[in-house]
């Protein structure tokens, strides 16, 4: 038989002499098992045989699962806002040769909901760094360590390593995980912040010299005469939504012209007036003419004042129109600010549950989900649309794994930001268990996709994609949405994640759409929107709460720059704060602690920010 591998325990059962009383002085003499015909009958009911498994060199086998941990309920700053809590519990990996410690994973865990739970949290803990090396556990907010809890695309690296990998002559990794120059050259960094190559350090005539350069092309810049002509082009809106100050100066011109038009006709009128009364006296007739020249007059005045007065009116009140109509189009949209978005949104995700209740659900519900696709195929093709930094992609692709052990996975990612492809890459380069998953890049946004897509005229299809937070960011999110559910393959699913309808968004946003969503984009779309498009499509779909809270407390508080941010975050507008008109942003934070947008709860004014998850089939 073989060596290892799955197997078969064998017993057998003998009846033999029992010397009672007696010393053990010889072997049990075996008998007729008719003797022990009783006996025999009794354990005939034991089990002769039970399975075993003998590990085999190279296999990564797991001990039994440990007892479910205490029911913990997903908190926000120590408190909960729900009462249904989740266990955990996990099964470590025993490592059968050291040659296999790359292919095993370091620990396995699962959940499952439970009641009357407590707040408990859990992180992970690192030791400090040494020669590039650390030690990582998992803690709970009691103080105690735990094996499970922690989720493990969150796991902090046990070695660093530079990315990109540090090939430049004369660079080496730094303790701060970056690539640096060694002694007696400096770094010359290029416009993304990496390093592009290292070069001696100047002599003492060059010490006043930067230290960190730029390796970026500038751009080319305007010649004096473009500059000339630009600045005396005609433009009565400055950059900043605001009225230029010449067009006061023209205003204020154009109203003393036309004061002095009044005076000068005044005076014309006037004259006739003056010369009547120095000649003679004439006849009383002559008398009530010159009355009739000064009522004359006098009205004719009036008429040009009343003119003049209607003339200055309109010119204010168009003014007037002119300046309410740019204030109306002056915010500037929060995702052309890139920098400020990033900003922002990755302070959302400190102060929201928003990934911790995605996570459940992806623990939760989906792996029955993902377990339907594929009917057995030895490859899936999965597209990620909107992946930002990769956490939540990771976490989908582990349980697709784990419900498709050993199949091939094509994973397409298409995301717009640099930045955070570089962080999706870092974070896939110390992820284990990823040897089946092969990754393709696309650096660009769902529509350039699209059009891409057309252009190739290709007729790959999808067993799954997700499309997470992302339909804010395109134009027409219905034509987005029956776009991508064509590329499905047969009982392929499309997932889509957006703010529910039973948030605080939607009534954030329907009450002030017109206000806040100036730009091409559909920054202001929620569910509601999508089951609208779909229901006139009579198309039918699964949908899925996933409730989540966001604490917004520091937006009401004057001048808190964190405030300032989620503010940013919940208008989409740029330094909203700054910009907005008084009335406008007392009316946004009286709308914001409205009971159909937030609750306050202990002091701290928590928004809805329930999502939802809907699945369309191919």
């Amino acid at each position: 038989g073989a060596e290892c591998g799955e197997g078969v325990r064998e017993r057998n059962l003998t009846c033999v002499v029992e010397h009672r009383g007696l010393p053990d002085l010889s072997p049990l003499k075996p008998v007729e098992d008719k003797k022990c015909e009783d006996k025999m009958r009794k354990a005939s009911g034991q089990e002769l045989r039970i399975p075993c498994s003998v590990p085999c060199p190279g296999d990564c086998h797991l001990t039994d699962w440990s007892s479910w941990s205490s029911c913990q309920l997903t908190c926000l700053d120590g408190r909960s806002f729900e009462t249904t809590g989740r266990q955990a519990r996990s099964r470590a990996v025993v490592i059968q040769v050291m040659e296999n410690q790359d292919h095993c994973p370091h620990q396995v865990f699962e959940t499952r909901p439970c009641k009357g739970g407590k707040c408990h949290s859990y992180e992970w803990k690192t030791s400090g760094w040494r020669d590039n090396a650390r030690s990582v556990w998992c803690q709970r907010s009691d103080g105690i360590n735990v094996t499970g809890g922690c989720f493990l695309q969150n796991r902090p690296m046990t070695v660093r390593h530079c990315y990109p990998p540090c090939t430049k002559p004369f660079s080496y990794c730094t303790q701060s995980g970056v690539c640096g120059c060694e002694r007696g050259y400096i770094e010359v960094m290029t416009t993304h912040g990496f390093l592009d190559y290292c070069t001696k350090t100047p002599g003492t005539d060059n010490k006043k010299a930067d230290v960190k350069t730029s390796s970026g092309r500038l751009k080319p810049g305007s010649s004096q005469v473009q500059n000339f002509f630009g600045e005396w082009s005609l433009h009565p809106v400055g950059p900043d939504g605001r009225i230029k100050l010449w067009v006061y100066g023209v205003t204020a011109v154009g109203f003393l012209v036309i004061v002095f038009i009044i005076a000068l006709s005044f005076m014309l009128w006037k004259n006739p007036k003056q010369n009547k009364s120095s000649s003679p006296p004439q006849k009383p007739l002559t008398l009530a003419y010159d009355g009739d020249v000064d009522i004359s007059s006098s009205i004719q005045f009036t008429s040009w004042f009343v003119a003049a007065r209607r003339v200055i009116t309109e010119l204010l009140e168009a003014h007037q129109h002119i300046n309410q109509s740019t204030m109306a189009y002056a915010f500037k949209c929060l995702a052309d600010d890139n920098s400020r978005y990033l900003k922002s949104f990755q302070l959302f995700l400190e102060r929201s549950t928003e990934h911790q209740c995605m996570r459940d659900f992806i623990h939760g519900g989906l792996p029955d989900i993902l377990a339907s696709i594929g009917e057995g195929k030895p490859s899936l093709n999965i597209l990620g649309v909107g992946s930002g930094a990769g956490e939540i992609d990771l976490e989908m692709l582990s349980q697709l794994q784990l419900k498709h052990p050993g199949v091939k996975v094509e994973n397409e990612v298409v995301e717009p930001s640099e930045e955070m492809m570089h962080k999706y890459k870092a974070l896939v380069s110390k992820t284990p268990n990823l040897e089946h998953v092969n990754f393709t890049w696309n650096r660009m946004t769902a529509s350039e996709f699209e059009n891409h897509w057309r252009e190739k005229k290709l007729t790959k299809k999808m067993d799954f994609i997700h499309m997470i937070q992302m339909l804010y960011y395109v134009a027409d999110p219905g034509a987005t949405v029956s776009f991508f559910q064509s590329l499905l393959n047969k009982n392929g699913k499309l997932m889509i994640i957006l703010v529910s309808d039973k948030s605080g968004w939607e009534s954030l946003w329907k009450t002030y759409e017109t206000q806040l969503c100036q730009s091409d984009i559909s920054q202001c779309v929620t569910m509601s929107s999508i089951k609208t498009f779909l229901d006139a499509k009579g198309m039918k779909y699964k949908s899925y709460q996933l409730p989540s809270q966001l604490d917004i407390t520091e937006c009401f508080k004057e001048g808190h720059e964190k405030g300032e941010l989620l503010l940013d975050f919940l208008t989409e507008v740029t330094d909203f704060s700054q910009s907005a008109p008084a009335g406008l942003k007392t009316g946004m934070l009286d709308f914001l602690r409205r009971p159909d947008c937030s609750t306050e709860v202990n002091g701290k004014v928590v928004f809805n920010n329930t999502l939802e998850a809907l699945f369309l089939d191919a």
